[in-house]
């Protein structure tokens, strides 16, 4: 998050959970800030706050990926199947059905 000094002019910050990294004004990795830790960034220089914690930059792993995929696609199968057995218009449902949560009580807009 970068700092702008206007905002930041009369706030305490305070680190609730994980870790803060202040980045200096040059871009250098200033310290880093533990739970509890304070801090004042009134005239220090401080040009962003970043989040050093565990899986910064880690890759997403490709098993967790394809099961999610594969399962919102069989979803989304199992909802075109139900709306082809048993909906009169189902290409117009299947394209209104992810809509349903926002449609008005009387149904979708004509």
């Amino acid at each position: 998050m970068a700092v702008v000094p206007a905002r930041w002019h009369h706030a305490l910050g305070v680190v609730t959970r994980g870790q803060v990294q202040l980045e200096l004004r040059d871009g250098e990795p200033g310290p880093v800030l533990e739970r509890g830790a304070g801090f004042w960034l009134r005239g220090t220089g401080v040009r962003a706050l970043r989040n050093p914690g565990p899986g910064v930059g880690a890759s997403i792993p490709l098993p967790g990926f394809a099961v999610v995929t594969g399962f919102f696609s069989l979803v989304g199968i199992v909802i075109a199947a139900a709306l082809l057995r048993w909906s009169a218009r189902p290409a117009k449902r299947f394209l209104w059905s992810p809509a349903v949560g926002r449609a008005s009580p009387d149904g979708p807009e004509q």
